[in-house]
């Protein structure tokens, strides 16, 4: 039921990375470093997605052509970590997102095993939607990952956010 908010979600995200890279490829940066991808409410009604990071460029000429030949490439680690990758041979291909959104309706068990505060208690059924939307997450994660041809995958940010909203 989400399917259509997480695409929008998905593509607002991607397409300011995408202006950010457009950016830097006009200053024929051969990457961005220290990305960071943002949204932000305007008038309580829609979301604003920025990009924001610093176009580099190489010394090292034997990292250069690679990049360069695909476009900037984006990396969510500071200057210095990235200096630290490139020295070490790894070229960063680029940021992806792995997002997912699930519900669960509020059946007996769900509240029973709620009412109960007898201590740390396992809520199975919220146990089991965490799982699923992970495992989706990282599913949509791999995805991305895989339109960038990387072969590595570092991830730097993971949250989960739960809320509830009444039925009816």
């Amino acid at each position: 039921g989400f399917g259509s908010y997480v695409q929008a979600f998905s593509r607002a995200w991607h397409g300011a990375r995408d202006r950010m890279v457009a950016e830097a490829t006009m200053l024929a940066a051969d990457g961005v470093v220290d990305v960071r991808i943002g949204r932000e409410r305007l008038d309580g009604r829609v979301w604003e997605f920025t990009a924001l990071g610093t176009a580099v460029r190489t010394l090292d000429p034997s990292v250069s052509p690679p990049a360069r030949a695909a476009g900037p490439w984006t990396a969510g680690f500071s200057a210095e970590h990235t200096a630290s990758l490139l020295q070490s041979g790894y070229v960063p291909r680029g940021t992806a997102l792995g997002l997912s959104v699930s519900t669960k309706h509020e059946d007996p068990l769900l509240k029973q095993q709620r009412s109960v505060w007898t201590g740390n208690t396992e809520v199975d059924g919220l146990t089991q939607l965490l799982q699923v939307a992970r495992a989706d997450a990282r599913l949509q994660l791999s995805r991305h990952v895989g339109t960038l041809g990387a072969t590595d995958l570092m991830v730097t940010a993971a949250s989960v956010h739960e809320f509830e909203n009444s039925c009816g």
